[in-house]
């Protein structure tokens, strides 16, 4: 039997904001009317796909945003980043190293008026593959890829490059605002925030994206198993200096379906707006 999932939308509203009604447009957009039929923006808005288990509530995404409206397909929130950068990393001992592949790919939503388009910024997939990392691995690869993206670019004002990642999902408003280092002492720089996606369950596109870069990293891992590992080449992070690494890109990138849809939750779904500090409604 398939599993019911729900969507819970949590809305931050701005102080004195007077009070109002909530609307859910045609194309899925969550508004608040105030008394005077002005639209209230709210201060932030987290939008979360889950279902129950024995074991506790799973998460198959989970995103945060500020200044924007909330909404049910989850992709307004997407195509208001300036960038985002799936990366998802595996392990393996071999010759008695730990290895890890951390794969990504950049891509940008654009809202167009069919729908949304998925773009790749450089049609590449990337792999950092780092050797006896003492920490989080995935933690380390988004401090370098962060790095990375600001040598490269500047942030335009107002916008911020996501990292869609499925790893420390309690923690990512805390990396994202520095109250916590990212990795051992170092802390996320500004202009990045951090969404969760689940690699192996879900539908919507962070998930099939997560998934891709799952199955990327584990074949690239595989390749190093059955015979291309090497230690020789590997240069010093600059991020850790304990880890010895090497960057990997493929240019072959290709995305052949480029219009996306968002939420695919069902007839069934409970869908849960809760307002900070008060109860569902």
């Amino acid at each position: 039997m398939t599993k019911r999932v729900d969507l819970t939308v949590t809305i931050t509203m701005p102080d004195d904001h007077g009070g109002g009604k909530l609307a859910i447009d045609d194309n899925g957009n969550i508004k608040i009317i105030d008394n005077g039929g002005n639209e209230i923006i709210p201060e932030a808005i987290e939008r979360a796909a889950h279902y129950d288990r024995p074991k506790g509530k799973k998460y198959q995404s989970k995103i945060s945003a500020g200044g924007i409206q909330a909404t049910v397909n989850g992709l307004e929130e997407l195509s208001n980043l300036d960038s985002f950068i799936v990366v998802d990393t595996n392990s393996l001992e071999i010759e008695n190293t730990k290895v890890s592949a951390a794969f990504f790919v950049v891509c940008r939503l654009i809202k167009k008026h069919e729908g949304f388009s998925l773009e790749s910024l450089d049609n590449c997939g990337h792999v950092y593959e780092f050797h006896d990392v003492p920490g989080n691995p995935e933690l380390l690869s988004i401090y370098r890829i962060a790095n990375d993206t600001l040598k490269g670019k500047s942030i335009p004002k107002g916008k911020y490059v996501g990292f869609v990642t499925d790893t420390e999902i309690n923690k990512h408003q805390d990396f994202a605002s520095g109250v916590t280092p990212i990795y051992m002492d170092k802390k996320l720089p500004s202009g990045f925030i951090i969404f969760y996606a689940s690699s192996d369950s879900g539908q919507e596109l962070l998930n099939r994206l997560m998934r891709f870069c799952d199955k990327e990293s584990s074949k690239y891992l595989k390749r190093l198993q059955e015979g291309d590992f090497k230690t020789e080449g590997l240069g010093k992070l600059s991020e850790d200096n304990s880890v010895q690494y090497r960057y990997t890109y493929y240019p072959s990138l290709s995305i052949t379906n480029s219009i996306v849809s968002g939420s695919t939750l069902g007839p069934d779904t409970k869908r849960s707006v809760k307002f900070e500090g008060q109860d569902d409604r």
